[in-house]
């Protein structure tokens, strides 16, 4: 029984060991999925007064072992795995979102509040939507897919904007025109034109380079363009799974950009495009390293509240590197008149510097391995940006039913591509005819022999 005992013990106290050194291991993989859960919470329940959370969760194997709670009086939201392991808190600030962080984080000034009076959209009634546009409007929320095709679409709110009149909008069961939603990627757009007003309005220089400290080696030929292009060539996989190097900054680094910072390079820097978060926190943490740089404050002063654009500026992460908002305000609000209306304009002011907006969809020259990618956030317009605008353009008047025209770029597409059918038909053509002559050819020979009979050796 002594023995027994003492086996006992021993397997005990290995299964203790074995417990406490695996969850030490996976402990950052779990920190990635508490930390996303609780961010969600808050943002779900504090931001946009939902209370069905558990909805927005993604499909994975660790969501099942997800525990937690809303703490509506304290603004924040706690989640775990099994209620103990991993625990992870996110912080409600009013006017600026929800920060995952171990403290409540402090700001040096309360939001600027934004108000939406001189927003066109703000609060017109519903519009009486075109036959066919609800149509297309339908295809969008899936109306033509099956149940668990259409769930997986998830689309949440349509706005059609139209020569600026609201000409459609739908939303999906628990969702409104009030209904902030979550912004996610959109927000680069925002770090865009901040970056273009302190170009516009301070003469930074966007190919600036040497932007952190520690880059002492190739790193520090990395300039702010690149990283606005994402071809800073530093390692990066942007897959929203536990483990990933975005999932590991969102939700379990205290200083998101040095965690990019400290990366590798894959690639020399302006030679390979590759859609990464982090470079937008670099740029953020770039804005944030100036002396002159404001607080968090500075995107509802400088662009929404100027805009009549209500949306939270970013969520106060310690230390203050995030300046692109995460969520997004009302549909209407953002997906209106937003900060910038064509060609650049923002409602009553100057956005950004000339053809700012252009530029923002311009991409690099042919030949370059970032050909067509990269056009997020540039700030010097070209015919790139402008053309892909026209298109855009036409493919409304399609919509709506209306003969679309074609932008000089792409009638000149259409002919060339017109002419190399024109050339492959024709070379079809002769080779028909060639094979049908030769054919009638052998056609007559046989009937030649046919008619005379074997042909009879002499002698």
């Amino acid at each position: 029984m002594r023995v027994l005992r003492r086996v006992l013990a021993v397997l005990l106290v290995l299964v203790v060991v074995g417990a406490v050194f695996g969850y030490r291991h996976y402990r950052p993989l779990l920190e990635t999925g508490t930390g996303y859960a609780a961010h969600n919470s808050c943002a779900v329940a504090l931001v946009a007064g939902r209370d069905d959370p558990d909805t927005d969760l993604p499909p994975n194997p660790l969501v099942p072992y997800l525990t937690g709670y809303v703490n509506l009086a304290g603004k924040s939201s706690t989640s775990a795995v099994w209620w103990l392991l991993a625990k992870q808190k996110a912080f409600y600030t009013q006017g600026y979102g929800c920060t995952v962080a171990g403290e409540r984080p402090t700001v040096s000034r309360r939001a600027t509040k934004v108000e939406t009076e001189g927003n066109p959209f703000a609060e017109v009634p519903a519009p009486e939507t075109d036959p066919a546009l609800q149509e297309v409007v339908a295809r969008a929320f899936g109306d033509d897919l099956s149940a668990t095709r259409k769930k997986a679409l998830g689309t949440r709110a349509v706005v059609v904007i139209r020569d600026g009149k609201l000409v459609a909008e739908r939303y999906a069961d628990g969702f409104t025109a009030d209904t902030p939603q979550l912004g996610w990627s959109m927000a680069k757009s925002a770090t865009n034109l901040l970056v273009g007003r302190y170009v516009l309005d301070r003469g930074l220089d966007i190919q600036e380079s040497g932007l952190r400290p520690e880059w002492t080696d190739e790193r520090k030929a990395i300039t702010v363009d690149q990283l606005m292009r994402m071809t800073s060539g530093l390692r990066w996989d942007e897959t929203y799974d536990l483990g990933t190097p975005i999932t590991q900054m969102l939700y379990a680094e205290p200083d998101m950009a040095k965690y990019v910072a400290s990366q590798p390079l894959a690639h020399q820097p302006g030679t390979y495009q590759q859609y990464s978060s982090g470079s937008t926190n670099l740029v953020c943490s770039w804005l944030s390293s100036l002396a002159d740089v404001p607080d968090t404050d500075f995107p509802r002063t400088e662009l929404f509240a100027p805009s009549a654009c209500p949306r939270p500026s970013g969520s106060p992460t310690p230390p203050a590197t995030r300046c692109a908002p995460p969520t997004s305000g009302p549909p209407r609000a953002t997906g209106g008149p937003g900060p910038v209306r064509p060609p650049g304009r923002r409602l009553g002011r100057q956005a950004a510097a000339a053809g700012g907006l252009d530029g923002a969809v311009d991409h690099g020259p042919a030949g370059r391995p970032h050909r067509g990618e990269g056009l997020r956030r540039r700030l010097v317009g070209q015919q790139g940006g402008r053309r892909l605008a026209r298109q855009l353009a036409a493919a409304g008047r399609r919509v709506l039913g209306q003969r679309p025209r074609r932008p000089a770029g792409l009638r000149r597409a259409v002919a060339a591509a017109g002419r190399r059918a024109a050339r492959v038909l024709a070379r079809g053509r002769r080779v028909g005819a060639a094979h049908r002559r030769a054919r009638a050819r052998r056609h007559r020979r046989g009937a030649d022999l046919l008619t005379r009979g074997p042909v009879r050796r002499s002698g």
